[in-house]
């Protein structure tokens, strides 16, 4: 349990199974990853992912990120 860390992570697939690549990076893909929960202290500490601003700000990105790319396919 040292060191232990989980994440989630987001990738985005046309319905072609194929990744989004980032509307000015096209050999980026969409993706967003954020931490879910990490030790501190010996305890398991849980993010709570609804209420954290920066994941929220993230996937507003995100869904930017999407409308743009969907728009060139």
């Amino acid at each position: 349990m040292n060191k232990y860390q989980s994440y989630l992570a987001i990738d985005i697939f046309n319905e072609k199974g194929e990744r989004l690549c980032e509307y000015d990076e096209p050999n980026c893909c969409l993706m967003l990853c954020e931490s879910l929960c990490f030790i501190h202290n010996g305890h398991i500490v849980g993010i709570d992912l609804s209420i954290d601003e920066h994941f929220l700000e993230s996937l507003k990105l995100l869904i930017k990120q999407i409308d743009k790319s969907v728009r060139f396919d």
